[in-house]
């Protein structure tokens, strides 16, 4: 069974229409994950493409355990072709035990005959668009080979950021070697942050000269500000995995230092679910917190807009962090972020729409929060939500992609 797609706002989808007028491009996207395993935003980017007139397969294969393979809940959204250009195929993949390597050759030899069967089935794709190189890259350069399709990958996890202490080891020497081979025969590799690009090019440098930036996008439609700013006690609201991470513990650390310090009330509300969750609750608990932070658990799309607009900032503090989609759906609600020194949220957070913190600290963000509380009346929602419509909308980030798409397929049929 298909998951319905939504609707699009009228008026950015004539915009993304009128957008292009040259040849339609068929691309084959190629996701690491896909929903509902994570991925939302690989599944809105083809909605996305597809709405600027670009013809959109999604085929995706979701690894699971013998637990889960089975299980009726979170079906993934299965096969139906649409006639408005995109077009999901989804299935589950059975995990075995055994070595990771024999893990992934196995499920990348699965991707490729699946994608193989699809493209077979309907016509050749102009491009594959890969989102993660581990592992769907590995898919795509085998599809490369053989069916000579050149590939774009998007590279979007954060163990690529280099300089940080938390993301040093996270790559395994096997793993090293396949990287080096996928990132250098993609035809261009996009990172979604400059914080990116240092580490890819160390480990593959012939992809030096084709590697670009374009950055994740928010759907300014739906993540607006509140029509009246929020009543009660200074809010702040987190969004995240809770995951070790994404630096929860600390921004639990840093609310005790400030309710220490301030007479003035306020609430620290934290939405998302994970393996941390009991946890980070237990140390709440310790530190008599209980009348300050709040835990939502997991929170769907129309909930985490309803706990922003009724927020007065966000706040995240990763340990490292690709790019941080969730901090732009904030500030295109008007909020003010305070962020990490931790990657890709150096790219957008500057004076007018938020603070910068080191990772770990939690006297530090204490102190940053003090501050944003202290200076709230200086941050312009309409400035802090230009800023993200300037550079994150819809229609921005896909220019960005036609254009790119664009220049390849012409370089491509130039050089044939």
């Amino acid at each position: 069974m298909a998951t319905a797609r939504p609707i699009p706002d009228q008026t950015n989808d004539m915009l993304l229409k009128n957008m292009d007028a040259r040849s339609p491009i068929k691309l084959l996207v190629l996701p690491s994950w896909y929903p509902p395993r994570g991925g939302r935003f690989f599944r809105e980017h083809g909605l996305a493409l597809a709405d600027a007139g670009i013809r959109v397969d999604v085929v995706a294969l979701n690894a699971a355990g013998l637990k889960s393979i089975f299980s009726p809940g979170r079906q993934p959204p299965g096969t139906e072709d649409d006639p408005a250009g995109f077009c999901e195929h989804v299935k589950r993949h059975l995990v075995l035990p055994g070595h990771e390597m024999a893990k992934v050759r196995r499920w990348t030899r699965d991707l490729v005959s699946f994608a193989r069967d699809r493209i077979r089935a309907t016509e050749k794709p102009d491009l594959i668009q890969v989102h993660s190189s581990m592992w769907a890259g590995l898919a795509a350069m085998e599809i490369h080979r053989t069916m000579d399709i050149p590939y774009v990958i998007t590279e979007h996890r954060g163990r690529f950021i280099s300089g940080n202490p938390h993301t040093g080891n996270m790559l395994l020497p096997w793993q090293k070697p396949l990287l080096k081979e996928i990132f250098e025969g993609a035809v261009k590799v996009v990172t979604v942050s400059q914080a990116l690009q240092e580490k890819i090019v160390s480990l593959a440098p012939a992809s030096k000269d084709r590697i670009t930036t374009i950055p994740n996008m928010v759907d300014t439609g739906f993540f607006v500000p509140a029509d009246q700013p929020p009543p009660g006690p200074f809010t702040f609201f987190c969004l995240a995995h809770l995951e070790a991470d994404k630096g929860i513990d600390t921004l639990v650390g840093a609310t005790k230092i400030l309710s220490e310090r301030m007479a003035r009330p306020f609430n620290v509300v934290i939405g998302g679910g994970g393996q941390q969750g009991r946890r980070l609750k237990s140390m709440a608990r310790k530190l008599s917190l209980e009348n300050t932070i709040s835990f939502t658990g997991p929170l769907n799309r129309e909930a985490v807009r309803h706990h922003l607009q009724k927020s007065h900032a966000f706040v995240m503090p990763s340990r490292f962090e690709a790019f941080g989609v969730v901090y732009i759906e904030a500030m295109a609600c008007g909020l003010p972020v305070i962020a990490t020194k931790a990657g890709g949220p150096a790219d957008f957070t500057g004076e007018e729409t938020g603070l910068l913190v080191d990772p770990g600290q939690a006297d530090v963000l204490a102190s940053a929060m003090h501050e944003l509380m202290q200076r709230s009346a200086e941050y312009r929602p309409d400035r802090i939500r230009e800023s993200v419509t300037r550079r994150f909308s819809k229609e921005v980030v896909v220019a960005s992609y036609l254009e790119l798409y664009h220049q390849i397929l012409e370089k491509t049929r130039k050089h044939a």
